[in-house]
């Protein structure tokens, strides 16, 4: 509302010595102002206005963008150590909703949606290398910052709250947008999650994803800890709906994956990552981050590890265990059941399936 004008109404309200509604309404409407709002008494039933019965609420229902990953309306977290394949998930995942193609190769996407990537901490000429290897760079519907620009963009700035409507918004990684000065304090951390889900609620974003890490020694242990992977303040982790927690498996061209917090989803879910094929060569250079162990199949962190069999299990192939497998797979025995019949993992059972089938074979 221009100043100027508004002197002008109450400089033609004293002149005509009348300030009743109607006389407002001429003035403003007379000066080019609209239509005033106008302040009335509060009545004994107005808060009915604020706080409606649900039956009321003429809301959509929740609905998955990815199956099992992402959803709409949601702010999600990738929390994993560096060099834990974050990022490349991120790119993954925009690929197959830009395109439609399942994520890594099994999870449906449902809908598909343009992308905000704001990644401030890598050279911008390596970001636009990882990006093409899914074909981003050629895609006018994942955009980034642009390289030259000397303005931080912050998560309440008009041009983002512009730019994230009817798209989904990546922030890699995290701390750098929620400028958060006291981690253990939940004041902060309010006043980020309330951007965000403003970014959501009035600005029309889709969905948030927050790139952020772990402690080191939670990072490092055979169990995924979720107070760990979604560090600092209780209230991080409290304010998040989905989250996801990555750890490279050590020797392996595997990524285990860990869903730690999943509001709007009933079942657990883990499954592995392969960012090489068995030949060694990247995955992610060909566009793809293919899932290697489904969900359906894969064991808890702790049996991808080194030295990470069960107590009571047993922990090394034999020649009595290769009979045994070879006998199993002669009677058609799926993975499943020879993992059962062995008392191993899936995982275990399908790497010693590989080694017992390969000397056979040789």
């Amino acid at each position: 509302m221009s100043a100027e004008r508004l002197k002008l109404v109450l400089k033609h309200l004293y002149d005509n010595k009348d300030v009743t509604h109607e006389a407002y309404t001429q003035a403003f409407q007379k000066f080019g102002l609209g239509e005033p709002k106008f302040i009335k008494e509060r009545g004994p039933d107005d808060w009915k206005q604020q706080f409606t019965a649900l039956g009321e609420w003429n809301i959509p229902e929740v609905e998955e963008i990815a199956k099992d990953l992402l959803i709409k309306g949601g702010t999600h977290a990738f929390a994993g150590l560096f060099e834990s394949y974050k990022s490349m998930f991120a790119m993954e995942l925009c690929s197959a909703i830009r395109t439609g193609r399942p994520v890594a190769d099994h999870f449906p996407v449902y809908s598909t949606h343009e992308v905000i990537y704001l990644c401030p901490d890598m050279p911008p000429s390596l970001f636009k290398k990882y990006a093409a290897y899914f074909g981003l760079d050629r895609d006018p519907g994942f955009r980034g910052e642009r390289p030259d620009t000397d303005v931080f963009v912050a998560i309440d700035n008009p041009l983002l709250q512009d730019a994230v409507r009817d798209r989904i918004l990546i922030l890699d990684t995290m701390l750098d947008y929620a400028r958060i000065k006291d981690p253990f304090k939940s004041d902060e951390w309010i006043e980020f999650f309330q951007k965000l889900r403003a970014l959501i609620r009035v600005h029309g974003c889709v969905a948030v994803v927050l790139i952020t890490h772990p402690t080191k020694a939670g990072a490092r242990n055979t169990v995924v800890d979720p107070t760990e992977f979604l560090k600092d303040s209780v209230t991080f982790g409290g304010k998040l709906d989905v989250s996801l927690a990555f750890r490279k498996v050590d020797k392996t061209s595997k990524v285990f994956v860990q869903r730690i917090k999943g509001r709007g989803f009933e079942s657990p879910l883990q499954f592995t990552l392969a960012h090489h094929d068995e030949n060694g060569d990247s995955h992610i250079s060909r566009g793809r981050f293919p899932i290697c162990d489904l969900p359906e199949d894969c064991d808890d962190l702790k049996e991808h590890l080194p030295g990470g069999n069960k107590v009571g299990r047993p922990s090394k192939l034999t020649e009595e265990i290769k009979g045994q497998i070879n006998g199993y797979l002669k009677e058609n025995k799926s993975q499943r059941e020879i993992a059962e019949l062995l008392g191993v993992g899936k995982t275990t059972a399908l790497r010693w399936i590989q080694e017992a089938t390969d000397e056979v074979l040789f």
